[in-house]
């Protein structure tokens, strides 16, 4: 059975967290609040081309705060970010209050949460991972749609985007 988002879409703690579409400016600047509420910001493939358009480079990992396996990967992720790489947790679930609480003493708190959201693509993990994948980078959709579950990254440099295993 393909694992599934358990937060409903419609679902949001309004007193808590303030959710909006990506902002590129609160990237750059580090806004991760909006009103004394933690900030999530949803990601989707256009997004993803917009940054590739930047023309920096910029590596996106496909999070899902629910797996406790991953706590090393943002360590990682954290330490990588402080050398001024740009990087972008992207979570596939919906869990702000689990992602906030993982990222709290990160470099990653300084950002808003990005989020892969359910209504643009499914509330099935794999499946949102592929769509979001598929919309950024069709050719890298094309190339390895049968691996698309061993995809961590999305490495963005000179206006292209590859995947990264």
């Amino acid at each position: 059975m393909p694992a599934k988002d358990r937060i409903k879409s419609d679902y949001i703690d309004t007193v808590s967290y303030y959710r909006q579409n990506f902002n590129y400016s609160n990237y750059t600047q580090q806004i991760s609040t909006i009103n004394k509420k933690r900030l999530v910001e949803t990601l989707d493939g256009e997004d993803l081309i917009m940054l590739a358009n930047k023309g920096d480079e910029y590596y996106i990992y496909f999070w899902i705060a629910t797996c406790s396996h991953t706590s090393s990967d943002i360590m990682t992720l954290d330490s990588l970010a402080k050398t001024g790489m740009n990087v972008i947790i992207a979570s596939l679930v919906r869990d702000y209050e689990l992602a906030n609480y993982k990222l709290e003493n990160t470099i990653f708190s300084k950002y808003p949460i990005y989020s892969v959201e359910e209504q643009r693509y499914s509330n099935i993990l794999l499946e949102r991972k592929a769509r979001i994948i598929k919309e950024a980078c069709p050719e890298c959709y094309d190339k390895y749609k049968d691996s698309i579950a061993g995809i961590q990254y999305l490495h963005i440099k000179d206006s292209r985007i590859n995947p990264v295993f």
